[in-house]
């Protein structure tokens, strides 16, 4: 009897347990506990001016790590990334960012060439650099993706961050499932509706 009636208050407690947390913990709070956020950065862009990550406040966006000397992934990547450019190239709260993992040599001139090969719109396309530390630390500690000991290893997956930089998943460009699912959450994302 005793274990019939701790069993059923066990299970009223769970239940009221998870109620409110339903009722009083946003999805929000929910996903950065699960992937964390994007630390805050200023670095480069193609053109040589000053880029925060204030500057993509309030949109949707994916990031990748390239570097324009890349003969493997990054043209993958790239191709991955003008194609989401062309399907959501009318939503204006949405950006791309690609990030260079070898900044010594990327610097902003070679990085205005790199966006003219995949004809990138750069008022949504951002291409960015830094210093070397800068960069470790983004791929490290904002998007944990692995280091920049040596650019050939660097990750092939793409990122998308949500409107209070939030990572929300990781996608790997050469399995296409995973992109298949990329489209789908940039879609469900792009429909959420910010905490005021």
């Amino acid at each position: 009897m005793k274990s019939k009636v701790f069993l059923a208050v066990s299970v009223l407690v769970t239940g009221l347990l998870m109620f409110y947390i339903h009722q009083h913990i946003k999805p929000q709070q929910q996903i950065q506990a699960l992937y964390g956020n994007v630390i805050d950065f200023s670095l480069l862009d193609e053109n040589g001016q000053v880029f925060s990550r204030e500057k993509l406040s309030n949109k949707i966006w994916v990031a990748n790590f390239i570097f324009t000397r890349c003969k493997g992934q990054c043209p993958l990547l790239s191709l991955e990334m003008a194609a989401l450019q062309e399907r959501y190239q009318y939503k204006d709260d949405f950006d791309l960012a690609s990030f260079s993992v070898d900044p010594e040599y990327d610097r902003p001139e070679m990085l205005k060439a790199y966006a003219a090969r995949y004809k990138a719109d750069t008022r949504h396309w951002h291409f960015l650099t830094g210093t070397q530390p800068q960069i470790d630390a983004l791929l490290t500690k904002g998007f944990k993706i692995g280091s920049t000991e040596n650019p050939n290893y660097h990750s092939t997956r793409l990122v998308l961050v949500d409107r209070m930089f939030c990572i929300r998943g990781y996608y790997d460009a050469e399995d296409p499932p995973s992109l298949k699912q990329l489209y789908t959450d940039i879609n469900r994302v792009l429909k959420e509706v910010p905490e005021p």
